[in-house]
């Protein structure tokens, strides 16, 4: 079986907010929304894959990084990664000023939601859904 394994992040404020990416232009397996993060290099752990890629996507560095979650999930998707093991690494960082200002270098841009909201959405791939409902139920 094919794998990937990715390191994302769910910035979070607090009034049940969060901010995805727009994935309009940079889809991989047909999401729409999704989080910001990608790959991890082969010498890279999770955390260092995730910071390089921020800066790569937003030109942000966040201070804060909270190892939240490691999940894996089957892609049923069809496109780059059907069939594959997915292996997440998921972070929570909080909402700042820095990050709102900050450029989206990928996709269509940045889009601040109600977590409640997020989850009635069909446009995140299952793995990132099944994140969502965890970190709503968390709170």
């Amino acid at each position: 079986m094919n794998l990937v394994e990715l390191a994302k992040v769910i910035f979070t404020g607090d009034k049940g907010t969060i901010i995805i990416q727009d994935r309009t232009g940079h889809s991989k397996i047909g999401e729409k929304l999704g989080f910001f993060g990608g790959g991890i290099k082969q010498d890279e752990t999770p955390e260092q894959a995730l910071r390089r890629e921020l800066l790569e996507e937003l030109r942000y560095s966040p201070e804060i990084l909270n190892f939240f979650i490691k999940q894996n999930t089957i892609c049923k998707i069809t496109g780059k990664f059907y069939g594959w093991k997915v292996i997440e690494h998921i972070f929570l960082s909080p909402i700042t000023p820095e990050l709102l200002g900050s450029p989206c270098l990928e996709g269509g841009g940045i889009k601040e939601l109600l977590l409640a909201d997020a989850l009635k959405l069909p446009d995140f791939w299952e793995g990132d859904h099944k994140i969502l409902e965890i970190l709503y139920e968390k709170d």
